[in-house]
């Protein structure tokens, strides 16, 4: 039997009480003696300092996985020894325009650990996707954490073909939402809180909790798992009394999952219901696809107002002048070089983002369709067995 535990720190340099939370996120740990730990959103080095410090005698065994320009946030440790390491960064990332997000500049992705054990190899893989910001399924980061996700799965099938699974970590997608039909579906995964407690919603974003603002109640962070068998999950939803005043953990709930490595699941893929959701996540693609492509359209024309006007200004600087009296030297000088920027804020934000993200949206496709097309022959190929 492996214990394993799941938390979003809520380590950003903007967050509350981050290094009395993370003392507490310690003293938790230590409580509850996991054999493996799981974090997400430990962007900071003196957080990640604070946690090795404190764990490494226990848990010697850990890896941060470090990307961007501030991480991905993600730190596994383990008591077991690590027999590789991988990581694979998500190709939507974010919007860079975005600052206050951070999501284009954490460069998030997935990675894995795989360990050791006293039952045999286990991977497992640590995660925290982009975040939707709002609570509507289809809304404007839906699509950034669906191609998280499916590159997510593919991933692990790639990775893990013979070995068990285990995924945790703040997946930013609910039960309800193309996401986590998509992970669930491709990496066959078994959802771990589902599978135990099926009458439970299982929140772990939510009001109850004292640092969320929000007025929705979300389950956002999950542990699954495939070719392992889940015995209990249990939602960290508040510190001891005892535990220095300290209010929350953070701004999610964590979660504590124990699981048999010697009772192995099997798992039988839905080819029918597999390609129904990659039909949709198609479908979804090429909606967003053809926006992105709108959008370039408007920030070319953009581009081009702002070269017309400082040729027209050049050229017939004399004539309007005559026609305007208030255009002075001084005057034609502030628009052409407003023009200018504005020009040049256009192009480089068309192409450092939508054309980046245009050539990503329609690799995505193309790889979609060639998925759909596999999956269409192994259900003709099942009906004719």
């Amino acid at each position: 039997m492996l214990r394993l535990l799941t938390l979003n720190t809520w380590g950003t340099p903007y967050s509350n009480d981050v290094s009395i939370r993370m003392n507490a996120t310690v003293a938790l740990i230590k409580r509850l003696q996991p054999d493996i730990i799981a974090l997400q959103e430990v962007f900071l080095e003196r957080s990640r300092k604070q946690i090795l410090k404190a764990l490494s005698d226990e848990w010697p065994h850990y890896h941060a996985f470090l990307s961007g320009m501030i991480g991905s946030g993600l730190l596994t440790l383990s008591r077991y020894p690590i027999r590789d390491v991988n990581f694979y960064t998500f190709r939507m990332s974010g919007k860079p325009e975005r600052i206050w997000q951070g999501d284009y500049y954490g460069r998030k992705g997935i990675g894995v650990l795989r360990l050791d054990t006293p039952y045999g190899l286990l991977d497992v893989y640590n995660t925290h996707t982009h975040a939707q910001y709002q609570p509507e399924l289809d809304n404007e980061y839906a699509l950034f954490t669906d191609t998280n996700l499916y590159e997510a799965a593919r991933f692990i099938n790639i990775y893990s073909r013979d070995v068990p699974v285990i995924l945790c970590g703040d997946l930013n997608t609910r039960p309800e939402q193309l996401g986590y039909e998509l992970v669930v579906e491709i990496a066959q995964v078994t959802d771990f809180h589902a599978s135990l407690c099926p009458n439970d919603p299982g929140y772990t974003f939510c009001p109850d909790n004292y640092y969320v603002k929000s007025t929705t109640y979300e389950r956002l962070d999950y542990v699954m798992g495939r070719n392992v068998q889940p015995t209990s999950i249990t939602i960290l939803n508040a510190p001891p009394e005892d535990n220095d005043g300290v209010v929350a953990f953070s701004d999610h709930y964590g979660l504590v999952a124990t699981f048999d490595l010697a009772q192995r699941q099997s798992t039988q893929t839905n080819t029918a219901t597999k390609a129904e959701v990659l039909s949709i996540f198609d479908q979804r693609i090429n909606k967003e696809l053809a926006a992105v492509r709108r959008r370039r359209s408007r920030y070319s024309e953009r581009i081009l107002t702002a070269f017309a006007v400082m040729l027209d200004l050049f050229l017939f600087f004399g004539f309007y002048r005559r026609i305007i009296p208030l255009l002075t030297p001084r005057l034609r000088r502030w628009v052409v070089m407003s023009s200018l920027v504005y020009g040049a804020m256009s192009f480089v934000y068309d192409q450092l983002n939508l054309r980046s993200r245009e050539q990503t949206l329609s690799a995505f496709q193309h790889e979609i369709r060639v998925h759909l097309t596999n999956v269409a022959d192994q259900t003709l190929a099942g009906a004719g067995d």
